[in-house]
């Protein structure tokens, strides 16, 4: 990202939010080694996936940070979860 790496954006977002599970960030890099994981969780993302791994393995992230947030779905909404 111009101006911005995606660490700084988790930290900017969770700053403008100022409440958890405001906004919940999976952070998706091709920089997979414990410093960047480190300051990823440090500026508030949930996870964190690399890029060069398995689909299935960033998808399962996603539907466990989006499973806090169900709780606030209006009933009427279809399950958001992938039909099987």
């Amino acid at each position: 990202m111009p101006g911005m790496d995606g660490i700084a954006a988790t930290a900017a977002l969770q700053e403008c939010t100022g409440a958890p599970l405001q906004s919940v960030v999976v952070m998706l890099s091709i920089h997979d080694d414990s410093l960047t994981r480190a300051r990823a969780q440090a500026a508030g993302a949930v996870a964190f996936v690399e890029k060069l791994g398995r689909i299935e393995n960033l998808l399962a992230k996603i539907r466990q940070a989006a499973e806090p947030a169900r709780k606030w779905l209006d009933p009427t909404i279809q399950d958001w979860r992938r039909a099987e």
